[in-house]
């Protein structure tokens, strides 16, 4: 999970001004103006590109949240067994 966790920091990192590494992980990031809707969607992109699987948008917000921690564990859950 830790190099799961990496990857979506430094995604973030890269494409927001906030230091990514300062935020906690169960952080909504929209509530906090960390990611906005064009970011969410290269986030998609990247998760997608990361898994080699369709997201569905609806495993990834946690009570119309999107988190680190609900990125990681989507990630997690896609992951062929």
């Amino acid at each position: 999970m830790d190099v799961i966790k990496e990857k979506v920091y430094s995604f973030l990192s890269t494409r927001t001004t906030v230091n990514c590494h300062n935020i906690k992980s169960d952080t909504n990031l929209f509530e906090f103006g960390i990611i906005d809707s064009l970011q969410l969607i290269e986030l998609i992109i990247w998760i997608e590109n990361e898994t080699n699987r369709p997201v569905n948008i609806e495993l990834i917000f946690i009570k119309n949240a999107i988190s680190i921690d609900s990125i990681i564990n989507y990630v997690e859950s896609t992951k062929v067994k």
